[in-house]
């Protein structure tokens, strides 16, 4: 009976449709004031979730790959998957975030999470769609056209008893790749989200500007020449400015791609020294 327990094949949509599961679960959750208002809906997904990790070892291990980056605060990659058509092959990648302290903090992470992740999933396959009949419509083949990948993925960079940071990002592979990053940066001993200013202060733009000047000073001349020359830096440093702390406890600010340079210059990234 083991035997053909292993052999279950998981259909195609079924990662999806548990996802949209628990987003619609995590929603339901932040709604109710006790566990009596959980919808139906999301206790047929807690069934078949627990069958699934009874029944399918191959699910079972993808929920239970931990990354564990503290006592008190971990991520775990909760669901990995991959759907692929004549448009596109989309790998999606989703933590989970696992916070002792405070249940309801987890559960606004998770859910915020959640969102994105479905949002960015549903945005490739429509710019999939696009493309593809744009490519049918100027003349081309079915068989020529090449699917467009998208990786959905994240990365954590902090996580302690009182911090948390990571990045949500999104690659798309069109005539050259375009990536959408979305940085988190948390105060887990008061739920609240971090700004520039909050941690530099309220002359965090002088501060930001001169550690990023005294930076590129130190650049050799030919990747100078790659910055826009008729902009400052300061020009381009805002409140809402994407930055992450690292493990040193330190803040990197992040320029993305064609922001303050030419392309060739990439995504630039700046450790801050107070």
């Amino acid at each position: 009976m083991k035997k053909n327990d292993t052999k279950i094949k998981i259909p195609k949509e079924l990662d999806l449709r548990v996802d949209e599961a628990i987003y619609e679960g995590l929603n339901s959750r932040k709604k109710s004031t006790s566990l009596k208002k959980i919808s139906i809906g999301v206790v047929a997904f807690l069934g078949i979730f627990i069958t699934l990790l009874n029944t399918v070892p191959v699910f079972a291990k993808t929920v239970y790959e931990i990354d564990i980056l503290g006592d008190i605060c971990r991520f775990f990659t909760f669901r990995d998957y991959k759907y692929e058509d004549e448009m596109q092959y989309i790998h999606v990648q989703m933590p989970e975030f696992h916070y002792t302290n405070d249940s309801s903090l987890e559960n606004r992470v998770n859910l915020e999470i959640s969102r994105v992740v479905h949002e960015q999933y549903n945005d490739a396959k429509k710019n999939a769609l696009e493309y593809y009949e744009a490519f049918l419509a100027t003349g081309g083949k079915k068989e020529d056209f090449i699917p467009i990948e998208v990786n959905i993925d994240y990365q954590i960079h902090a996580c302690s008893s009182k911090i948390v940071s990571f990045v949500l990002t999104k690659t798309e592979s069109f005539s050259s790749a375009y990536t959408s990053n979305y940085y988190y940066n948390i105060d887990l001993e008061t739920g609240r989200d971090f700004s520039l200013k909050d941690i530099l202060g309220s002359d965090y733009k002088e501060k930001i500007e001169k550690s990023i000047q005294k930076e590129i000073d130190t650049w050799p001349q030919e990747k100078k020449e790659l910055l826009f020359q008729t902009e400052n830096i300061a020009d381009f440093i805002h409140e809402n400015q994407p930055f992450y702390i690292n493990p040193k406890n330190q803040i990197v600010v992040v320029f993305e791609k064609y922001e303050i340079g030419v392309g060739t210059l990439g995504q630039v990234e700046f450790i801050i020294e107070e």
